[in-house]
Parts: C-alpha cells; structure tokens; sequence
C-alpha cells in the first residue's frame, strides 16, 4: 500500500474531506510496533481497514484498493489531468522498474505521466536538483503526499463536472475490472448522481 487516504462523504453537503496517511505511520499490528503499510501486504483489506480504524478511531464502512493499472486507466478516460511539474523530476529505480523523467511546466498528464508524479519523492541526485525542485520535495513521504494532494485536487476541479457524466460507466467498468471494494454498483451509482453537486 504505497498511498492510503481516508475520505468522508457527506451526502447532506455533497462535501468530501480526504486525509492522506503517510506510509511510515507507526502502528501496533498483533503486539508489535510496524509501519502502516505493513497492514495490506501482510493481511489483506481487513487488516489494512482494521489498523486505520483503530488509529482514528473511527468506523470504516468501504474500502477501494486501486492498482496503478486502474489508476492510469481511469486518468486516461479522462483526457488526462493539466498540472504544473518542477524541473528535476528524474528518478529510476530499477528494483521496481520505476522509471520517472517528466518535462517541467504547465502540462496535462496521462495515466502513465500522472502515476509518475503521484510516486514521485526524491530525484536521483539532490546535487543535480534544480533549487525550484526543493521547494515542493525533499525526500520525505510527507512532501509526496502534498503532491499527490495537489494532483487530487486538480483532478477534482477540473473532472467533477457534468461534461464527463457520460464517462462514468467506462470508469465504473475499469473500477470492478481492476480495483478490490465492497462498494456495489448500486453504492456507486448513487454517489454518480450527486457528482454535479460535489
């Protein structure tokens, strides 16, 4: 689990409040001390909802497991997001066959641009960095979350409209082919009625 965000829906204000959790948040998981991403890998969704419930102490009712294949899908229905990308945004790991090399400046980023910026952390040599690169990254998980917050919200503003109410059902169909949740079609179709109100 590389990104974990809880939301809240209000379906009396037609307002989402969305908190993201840094991946090295410091958890008890069966008497001994781990890291939060621990909890997927190693028990699945139960786990992984369990552990967020108790560190909020609050009840979670569904849960969305979303792969990077669903993700880029589902931005590429879309016609992709326009965001503005910091020069120095270079970064390979082989281990993961994480290859990141985006162009800077204002740009629209398909499915495949738009995973790399939201895995994006650190370059492959601060000492190469543009100095502009430094003021949104510094290697920690806290600066990735404020940019894949900042890529939400873009993706927020400029989607959630009624012009795209017509690529809902290609979404929908992406979202049970590839992602785990115990959501029904039903459960979304009612959140897909209040899209324009969001």
């Amino acid at each position: 689990s590389d990104t974990m965000m809880v939301a809240n829906y209000d379906p009396n204000t037609y307002k989402i409040n969305i908190m993201s959790i840094p991946r090295d948040t410091k958890v008890t998981i069966d008497g001994r001390n781990r890291k939060i991403n621990f909890a997927y890998p190693h028990g699945g969704i139960d786990l992984a909802v369990d552990t967020v419930s108790e560190l909020l102490d609050i009840d979670i009712k569904y849960y969305v497991f979303l792969d990077t294949t669903a993700f880029r899908e589902i931005i590429d229905i879309l016609d992709g997001v326009e965001l503005y990308i910091p020069p120095g945004m270079d970064y390979d790991d082989p281990i993961q066959k994480l290859h990141i090399h985006l162009e800077s400046g204002m740009q629209v980023l398909d499915g495949k641009k738009a995973e790399q910026f939201v895995r994006f952390r650190q370059p492959n040599s601060w000492r190469r960095a543009p100095a502009e690169l430094k003021k949104y990254y510094d290697g920690s998980d806290l600066k990735r979350i404020e940019a894949q917050q900042r890529f939400l919200k873009a993706l927020i503003d400029q989607k959630l409209n009624i012009q795209n109410l017509p690529k809902l059902n290609p979404i929908i169909e992406v979202v049970f082919e590839n992602i785990e949740t115990n959501y029904t079609t039903n459960d979304l179709l009612k959140l897909s009625g209040a899209v324009s109100k969001l």
